[in-house]
């Protein structure tokens, strides 16, 4: 495998999720603020803990890309 393929793998298994979840969040934050002035309690524990997990995955690629980048630099004899 080449690493433009693991590289377009990672986006489409990992970033286009959280591109999207973080769509959702935004249409619901703006959602909030029309014609709402009081906040739902569980709507507000749901996001908090979606931003939790963003966090999370967003760790996770990052430790993804080092992998691939370390894996990719020892294929080609580069030493770190």
């Amino acid at each position: 495998m080449t690493w433009a393929f693991l590289m377009e793998a990672a986006f489409f298994a990992v970033a286009l999720p959280v591109i999207c979840l973080t769509a959702i969040i935004i249409a619901a934050i703006m959602r909030m603020g029309k014609g709402q002035n009081r906040v739902d309690p569980e709507e507000t524990k749901l996001i908090q803990q979606m931003h939790r997990n963003l966090e999370k995955l967003e760790g996770r690629i990052e430790s993804l890309e080092t992998i691939i980048l370390e894996h990719e630099r020892a294929a080609r004899g580069v030493e770190p």
